[in-house]
């Protein structure tokens, strides 16, 4: 739905057609502390609320070893981060530990220009490890 959204406003702002904003995109900074590299097996959720009220969810999928991760077509405008949580891929079973799923606590305001990418303030760390034959991902926003 998010793609969707994203889609319907940036073609309103590229007819011309006023009271749509356009789009910018949000790049998060990475971190990784790879005793044990190997594919990224996490996903991790960020959810934000625009200056209307409208709350939503977007993706971060981190490339081993990339030093950011982009969030593409954010509709331009104020937002306040709410929490961040981090996702499975589905399918993986008994090869990675379970982590905590729910959402954690994170908190600010990132303004999204529609001029090109916003660096967000934050920076996910995502720490690696091998533990009783299983690979574990820890992370936090610092």
């Amino acid at each position: 739905m998010k793609t969707l959204k994203s889609v319907i406003v940036t073609g309103a702002a590229v007819l011309g057609l006023s009271g749509f904003a356009t789009a910018g995109n949000l790049d998060v900074p990475v971190s990784w502390d790879h005793a044990q590299g190997r594919a990224q097996d996490f996903y991790y959720v960020l959810t934000m609320t625009d200056q209307n009220g409208i709350t939503d969810t977007y993706t971060l999928t981190p490339t081993a070893g990339a030093d950011s991760v982009t969030i593409k077509d954010i509709p331009a405008g104020e937002y306040t981060v709410n929490s961040w949580a981090y996702r499975v891929y589905p399918g993986l079973g008994n090869t990675v530990k379970r982590l905590d799923y729910g959402p954690q606590a994170l908190s600010g305001t990132v303004k999204i220009s529609d001029t090109g990418s916003t660096v967000f303030s934050k920076t996910l760390s995502i720490g690696r490890y091998y533990d009783e034959g299983k690979f574990v991902t820890e992370a936090s926003f610092i």
